[in-house]
């Protein structure tokens, strides 16, 4: 999906949605996320998908939520679901985990980025 029909979509689920365009240095964020990031940061975005919500974080809090989150190198936090961290794992692949499960399973929920933005509902 086109991060931008992605954007409409979030807006018509709640139109307190909220991205901007970013001006600022996103060297730390991975490839597959700097288009994302660089034109529709999302301010505060809470999207349903697959009849859960996800909350995604603004480039604001990056830098934090990885040290929060801790889960393994190569793994770049960007969203969350009930709490549980929305990642990219080394291969460009979406996934989520169980925070603070001991021995915590990866489960795979989409191919790449724009694969995941075609589950919102």
């Amino acid at each position: 999906m086109r991060i931008d029909v992605f954007v409409k979509k979030a807006l018509l689920q709640d139109s307190r949605n909220h991205f901007n365009k970013c001006d600022k240095k996103i060297d730390f964020i991975p490839k597959e996320l700097k288009y994302f990031y660089s034109e529709y940061n999302p301010l505060d975005v809470e999207v349903v998908m697959n009849r859960n919500i996800v909350r995604f974080f603004s480039l604001e809090e990056l830098p934090q939520i990885q040290q929060e989150y801790m889960i393994g190198h190569g793994k770049f936090v960007f969203a969350s679901c009930n709490g549980d961290p929305i990642y990219l794992n080394g291969n460009g692949c979406v996934c989520l985990q169980c925070h603070g499960a001991e021995n915590g399973v990866e489960e795979k929920m989409a191919i790449d980025f724009d694969t995941f933005l075609e589950l919102i509902d």
